[in-house]
């Protein structure tokens, strides 16, 4: 900061400043306006002089201390090592909390583009017992070639052979080929062969049997059998209930059995015996009815109609009635 007086028979133009008895030096100095930044301030003393408080700022043209301040910036823009671990930790943190989000999501998309599907063979399987008045057999008959499935019989219904694979299922499921189309696989969906349309004895039933069919399963996610135990292509077209119903897997055990064939790896698994219900989609069973809707269930829930706490075949039998098999 510097004080000074203004001499008053002088002028000021635009390009340069003249201060006169420079009261601190006694000197005369002229500062050219554009390398000066000032803040002046009017005062007067005792004699009434007309003085000027002024903060004077030089930029000089060439400044050492500003080429250096420059290069410190320069040397300051790059991260430090805490810089860039702190940033790691960030990215870090925010995957954790995002990732699992993205999971559900596309779990969610999974689960509904099986609810979709399933919904499309559900319409199909009624449209099946409207047409023959039973509902289709599981399977032809081991013996026949090539051997038909009960997707089989209902591709003409849906003219889309995708539809017969469970999204979320592992490839290694998809092992059965179509009839009338060898190159299209299907698998991960299973039909409740039991009370709908068994080929062992053979037995199929009639649209008559199905008293209710919007609480009788028709279709849902399977494993098929011992699919834990990497039992592959065994049961993975479908779903046994959880109690054998009164008529039996097989002829050769009436009223008992599940799909798998007991003393083989078929019965190696957890389940046993049973054809499994897949927990494909956030720990739920994606099924389709008789009467052609669909929707999400725990397999709990299948498997206890009423909710008691005791494994019943109410949401299989057909008749909605827990005390039946």
């Amino acid at each position: 900061m510097c004080v000074g007086y203004w001499n008053t028979n002088l002028s000021v133009s635009t390009s340069s400043l003249l201060f006169s008895r420079w009261h601190a030096f006694g000197t005369y100095i002229i500062y050219n306006i554009s390398k000066l930044k000032t803040v002046i301030e009017p005062i007067a003393d005792i004699n009434n002089r007309r003085y000027f408080q002024s903060v004077i700022t030089v930029i000089p043209e060439n400044n050492y201390r500003s080429k250096n301040r420059s290069i410190t910036m320069q040397q300051k823009s790059a991260f430090t090592l805490i810089e860039l671990l702190v940033v790691i930790a960030i990215i870090a943190i925010l995957a954790a909390i995002l990732f699992p989000v993205f999971a559900t999501a596309r779990e969610k998309a999974r689960q509904a583009q099986s609810l979709s599907y399933v919904k499309q063979i559900g319409m199909a399987v009624a449209m099946y017992v409207q047409d023959w008045e039973t509902y289709p057999l599981s399977s032809s008959p081991s013996n026949q070639q090539p051997r038909t499935r009960w997707p089989d019989g209902l591709l003409p219904y849906t003219k889309n052979t995708a539809i017969f694979r469970a999204p979320g299922a592992m490839s290694d499921t998809f092992l059965k080929p179509f009839a009338s189309a060898p190159t299209s696989f299907y698998g991960g969906y299973g039909y409740n062969f039991q009370y709908l349309g068994n080929s062992r004895f053979p037995f199929a039933a009639t649209d008559a049997d199905i008293t209710a069919p919007a609480e009788t399963i028709a279709i849902a996610d399977t494993f098929g059998c011992s699919y834990d135990r990497k039992v592959l292509n065994v049961g993975n077209y479908v779903i046994d209930p959880p109690l054998p119903s009164s008529r039996g897997s097989r002829p050769q055990t009436p009223g008992d059995g599940f799909y798998g064939a007991p003393g083989t790896s078929e019965c190696s698994g957890a389940a046993g015996c049973r054809a499994m219900p897949a927990e494909r989609h956030s720990k739920m069973v994606t099924v389709g009815f008789a009467d052609g809707h669909a929707k999400a269930m725990r397999l709990t829930t299948m498997d206890d109609f009423n909710r008691d706490g005791i494994a019943d075949n109410g949401w299989w039998n057909g008749l909605g009635d827990p005390t039946k098999r």
